[in-house]
């Protein structure tokens, strides 16, 4: 399911105050484009408590390391170019969005919502997906090395040739998750977890230890 964008989109003026004033007004930030946007993590703490909810917007070459976009909506949102690191988007929920060539180092996805959502040629290393529901959703060419995947959920979930290495997947059911193009290389379960997973003849050798097996 592709993102959907109307033909035009209005520039932001003033990020600071556009957000600001949605939440007070409890409204959906709807048909905007962020170009270059600066966010200031303390501005976040001076808002009013009504999470953001942005719709059929674009955000393109924005630095938003570090912003607080709890509990946040994002439905037909595209993200392009844009530094993500750190930034908290736990408990948010991401309808038909698009992550293209983005950095998210060790940015905070706990507990949040993913919904035929694509993420393209990014950097996510370390980020945390603790608790996350991933359906309909394609990671691809992606670094998420390092990265927390406990206790996910994945439904129609595609990895393509990513990097998982050192990634913990405890208590992540993961059948049927084809991992034959990912680096998965010193990965973190306790072995149960691979029941029906796919992978390389070579990968089933590296994970043979999960699962209480001497290979001679």
């Amino acid at each position: 399911m592709k993102e959907k964008q109307p033909a035009v989109l209005r520039e932001c003026g003033n990020f600071q105050e556009l957000i600001r004033e949605a939440r007070e007004e409890e409204r959906t930030i709807t048909g905007y484009r962020f170009f270059r946007i600066i966010g200031d993590p303390q501005d976040v703490n001076t808002m009013p408590d009504f999470p953001p909810e942005f719709q059929n917007c674009v955000f393109e070459n924005c630095r938003l390391s570090g912003y607080g976009f709890h509990g946040a909506y994002f439905a037909d949102v595209l993200f392009r170019e844009c530094d993500l690191s750190n930034a908290d988007f736990s408990g948010s929920l991401f309808r038909r969005v698009r992550f293209e060539s983005c950095k998210a180092v060790g940015a905070d996805f706990t507990e949040s919502v993913w919904e035929h959502t694509t993420v393209l040629d990014c950097s996510c290393s370390m980020a945390n997906l603790a608790g996350a529901k991933l359906k309909h959703t394609t990671l691809e060419q992606s670094d998420f090395s390092g990265g927390g995947f406990r206790q996910c959920v994945f439904q129609s979930v595609s990895f393509q040739h990513c990097r998982l290495t050192r990634a913990e997947l405890f208590q992540t059911p993961l059948k049927g998750i084809n991992f034959t193009t990912c680096d998965i290389g010193g990965i973190v379960l306790s072995g149960e977890e691979l029941r029906g997973a796919i992978v390389t003849p070579e990968q089933a050798c590296d994970l043979s230890h999960f699962l209480g097996l001497i290979i001679r």
